[in-house]
């Protein structure tokens, strides 16, 4: 059982999202890049790509749940930006009330096994 990054991970980042509606395509590919880089994330594949890599490995892939949902993924990073500028401007750093609620809704909506989640749940057995 092991967790990662999806391939839509870089989709709904902060900074991605915003680049993409304001037409800078290269400038949000970038900074998909970047995050990833900065984020230890090398492979960040779906399902089917993990499904043949476990194969290659000897094992079956059982299960698989796509989750944190485009706009979990898109506060949590305004969040991490949110904290390295505050931290950068070297404000003391208190809880954001107001993002509280914004936070709750993304996390507790979405939430369906499809390709719409910004990390992969994967469940494999050894074959047998």
């Amino acid at each position: 059982i092991f967790t990662v990054p999806s391939h839509r991970f870089g989709d709904f980042l902060f900074f991605s999202v915003i680049f993409n509606k304001l037409g800078l395509k290269s400038l949000a590919e970038w900074y998909k890049n970047k995050r990833n880089k900065l984020l230890n994330h090398f492979h960040c594949y779906d399902h089917i790509r993990w499904r043949e890599i476990l194969r290659e490995k000897g094992l079956n892939l059982l299960e698989y749940n796509y989750y944190m949902p485009g706009k979990a993924t898109f506060i949590w990073d305004f969040l991490a930006f949110y904290v390295f500028l505050l931290t950068k401007l070297r404000f003391k750093i208190g809880r954001p009330f107001f993002l509280e609620k914004l936070v709750r809704k993304g996390y507790t909506s979405e939430f369906v096994n499809n390709e719409a989640g910004g990390a992969l749940l994967i469940v494999a057995q050894k074959k047998k």
